[in-house]
């Protein structure tokens, strides 16, 4: 039996947005039209293996509160629900963050999308560890071209997402971009790493974000 690449199976529901097998229409939606996928292709692969929604890390790691600080930021920029968990009988998978904005707000939705990678780090950081994920991936899907190129903007956060030939690079630090709390130090978020990428296309303006951590 062939086996399971989980940023293959990924890439194959991307491949059924485009043909326009699966619909999506709001986060709610991608996240359980994925779910419901992984859950069927995992029907053919041996062993205890199952997806669970919004599983809250704390349940799932035995962490002291200087841990938590260290692997996820500041409880500012700290996400605590598991948008998709991905777990082999004892040993946690894979942990997976979906984002699909729709309601504007360019900016802060970059800035979430930042959030999310910080999450994935904290998620994957311990490896060989009980208290991990063996990987993480980000899944960004946006239908208005703002978050990939045009508007005003190309500095700060937006020359994150705004590349060349729509190539992203996500940096080691991110401010917050807009609101009251823009220049307050527990907001910055920090990474690990440096991310790079690329928006690729769906169908129309629809385009999305594929990154592991």
């Amino acid at each position: 039996m062939k086996k399971f690449i989980l940023r293959e199976k990924l890439e194959e529901f991307i491949g059924l947005l485009k043909s326009g097998e699966i619909e999506v229409y709001n986060e709610f939606s991608f996240q359980h039209e994925l779910g419901y996928f992984l859950r069927n292709q995992l029907k053919h692969y041996p062993g205890d293996l199952k997806i669970q929604f919004e599983r809250n890390f704390k349940d799932l790691f035995d962490l002291s509160d200087d841990e938590i600080d260290v692997r996820f930021g500041t409880k500012e920029v700290r996400k605590k629900e598991i948008d998709i968990s991905m777990f082999h009988g004892p040993d946690n998978l894979a942990s997976i963050e979906l984002k699909f904005p729709r309601n504007g707000q360019v900016p802060e939705s970059m800035y979430s999308f930042v959030k999310d990678v910080k999450f994935l780090e904290g998620l994957t950081s311990s490896k060989n560890s009980i208290n991990t994920f063996s990987k993480g991936f980000f899944i960004c899907l946006v239908d208005n071209s703002l978050f990939y190129q045009g508007g005003s903007k190309n500095d700060g956060i937006y020359e994150y997402f705004r590349g060349k030939e729509k190539k992203i690079r996500i940096c080691k630090e991110t401010k917050k971009p807009t609101g009251k709390n823009k220049d307050i130090e527990e907001y910055t978020i920090r990474l690990n790493k440096e991310y790079v990428g690329e928006w690729l296309p769906i169908k129309d303006e629809m385009h999305y974000l594929l990154i592991e951590v």
